[in-house]
């Protein structure tokens, strides 16, 4: 779609479920199995790596897909969302593991609390889209809580990855609809 589009909303989304893919793929093992066996070193910095990227990229995706421009609700909460995962980003390979982990889940659960609020904010404003956007960021943030919860240790391991699995699933779907209806409506104005 990007590439017949040249819109950054396509090419954002196609990153992010990329970012979401390598993240299943390091928290399954199926990445350091496959695609680095001989680096554990790699495998230790993978993690963070993937959820910074992930919310960076989230980010960026929100701003682009709601049209927010600066001055309107969000745009700077999304950007400073943005940068901080970059920032967290360069910083992780330098940190030990623990500390890196639980900046990512800091970073994780004020944005997904972010994008909840944005999405339940602009579905009061009927921005188009914004349904399929609350709806998904809803999902999310309550299977990231769970996740959350399961990395601290208060809920069980199985349950919370099952859950984490299952909304991450449910936003992949739901962000899908979002970027296809934009579709629809490009062709049909055209």
């Amino acid at each position: 779609l990007w590439a017949n589009h040249k819109e950054s909303t396509y090419g954002l989304f196609g990153l992010l479920m990329l970012a979401y893919a390598a993240v299943e793929g390091v928290l399954s093992g199926l990445a350091f199995a496959y695609l680095w066996p001989d680096l554990p070193a790699l495998n230790q910095v993978a993690m963070p790596l993937c959820l910074t990227a992930a919310v960076a990229l989230a980010a960026r995706f929100a701003i682009s897909v709601l049209r927010l421009i600066p001055g309107e609700f969000g745009y700077y909460a999304c950007q400073g969302a943005f940068y901080s995962g970059l920032i967290l980003l360069l910083a992780s390979p330098f940190l030990p593991l623990a500390i890196a982990l639980k900046a990512c889940m800091m970073l994780i659960g004020g944005h997904c609390a972010l994008q909840a609020c944005l999405g339940v904010y602009w579905r009061s404003k009927r921005r188009p889209g914004s349904s399929c956007y609350c709806a998904a960021s809803v999902i999310f943030l309550i299977g990231s809580l769970v996740g959350i919860l399961g990395y601290w240790g208060l809920f069980e391991v199985t349950t919370a990855y099952l859950l984490g699995q299952a909304a991450g699933l449910a936003q992949a779907v739901l962000l899908t609809f979002l970027v296809c209806s934009r579709v629809k409506r490009v062709y049909t104005r055209s």
